[in-house]
């Protein structure tokens, strides 16, 4: 993770990507020292560099956390993602979620709502014909 962060700080890899998401799996990580590393390496490094960050790829990180490729929008962050996916542990995810919150000012927070209801959920309720609408999920192993 160091040597990782390190390049990433002096611009010697991008912050994008599948990237992102594997990152953001070790703000969940069970060593305390590991995640506390990556959270500050958030804070101080990538977020004052990239202020928008969480905000635009949050409803990608929920994509890609539940490894769900189900909406055309959003298929690529699940994709080659399966053995980072945190599908299966609610409280990981969740983590990861609130510090990506914590992260963001309130106009940042409204365009992750926005773009959750009007991107992401529309397209199960979606009857206008623009788009075809999305199947819901009947059982937990269709979800994924």
């Amino acid at each position: 993770m160091m040597v990782i962060s390190s390049l990433m700080a002096e611009d010697y890899v991008k912050f994008r990507g599948q990237t992102v998401y594997r990152y953001l799996t070790v703000l969940a990580d069970e060593n305390e020292e590991i995640r506390s590393f990556v959270e500050s390496f958030f804070t101080r490094i990538l977020i004052p560099r990239q202020h928008g960050l969480f905000a635009d790829v949050f409803v990608k990180t929920i994509c890609a956390l539940n490894c769900w490729k189900g909406h055309p929008l959003y298929a690529n962050a699940a994709h080659n993602n399966r053995e980072f996916s945190l599908q299966e542990l609610t409280v990981k995810r969740e983590r990861i979620y609130r510090f990506m919150m914590e992260h963001l000012d309130e106009s940042a927070k409204f365009k992750v709502v926005n773009e959750i209801m009007t991107r992401l959920l529309t397209r199960f309720l979606d009857e206008d014909g623009a788009a075809r609408p999305l199947p819901l999920p009947q059982t937990e192993e269709e979800s994924g």
